[in-house]
């Protein structure tokens, strides 16, 4: 018997599941920490603040899930979680990158 979200076409091994929402979550309250806190963990007191950084978690996991799914297909384990992870962090920096140069070149 497997384990896991499975649909016709992937299964997510519960502990990569459980990294990817751990990690999503981590994230988005760091990035909520620095930008809507300034510091500081009282944002969360407002639901509203709630209800984007929880949109935000929700896009991290899906993008990690679509990442497990599609380009790792092969691999197994607590490997393909942490390449997940760093592909991740890879595309991140690159899309980022990427956005830079277009703005740079936009305004100049």
């Amino acid at each position: 018997m497997e384990v896991g979200l499975k649909s016709n076409r992937f299964i997510v091994e519960p502990k990569n599941l459980l990294l990817y929402i751990s990690f999503a979550l981590s994230l988005t309250l760091f990035l909520g920490y620095i930008d809507e806190g300034y510091y500081s963990f009282k944002f969360l007191q407002d639901p509203g603040n709630i209800f984007v950084l929880s949109i935000y978690s929700l896009v991290f996991l899906i993008y990690q899930l679509l990442i497990d799914t599609f380009t790792l297909r092969k691999r197994v384990g607590m490997k393909k979680g942490l390449l997940t992870i760093v592909i991740f962090f890879v595309s991140l920096f690159l899309f980022i990158l990427l956005w830079m140069i277009i703005n740079t070149t936009v305004h100049n």
